[in-house]
């Protein structure tokens, strides 16, 4: 998640690039989750990975849309979820490629 949100759609951390150190009190100008892509309804909130976190198995990764923090959270905690496709995955067929069925079922041949 951190890839899409930082390379893919460009957004900037409020952490301070050049010293790795958080700005103190302000966050770097331009930062958080300015450009969501064509993604939609995306909350700035703490978002579930699929991925245990191998030092305590009871815990799991996590990521803050708000500032693209990565981090281990334990599993018994409420935070959204994104169900995500590994890979490019083609463009869906349009409705109007497919609405010559009219709602019937086509034909089957034997």
């Amino acid at each position: 998640m951190a890839h899409l949100y930082y390379n893919t759609l460009g957004n900037l951390s409020p952490w301070d690039p050049v010293s790795s150190t958080a700005t103190v009190g302000v966050a770097q100008a331009g930062s958080g989750l300015l450009n969501t892509g064509p993604f939609l309804n995306i909350q700035d909130n703490r978002y579930w990975s699929a991925t245990t976190f191998t030092a305590n198995i009871t815990r799991a990764w996590a990521f803050r849309s708000d500032d693209g923090y990565q981090f281990a959270n334990g599993k018994d905690g409420t935070l959204y979820a994104w169900a995500v496709h590994a890979g490019d995955v083609g463009t869906p067929a349009s409705l109007a490629s497919v609405s010559w069925l009219g709602g019937r079922s086509a034909p089957v041949e034997t």
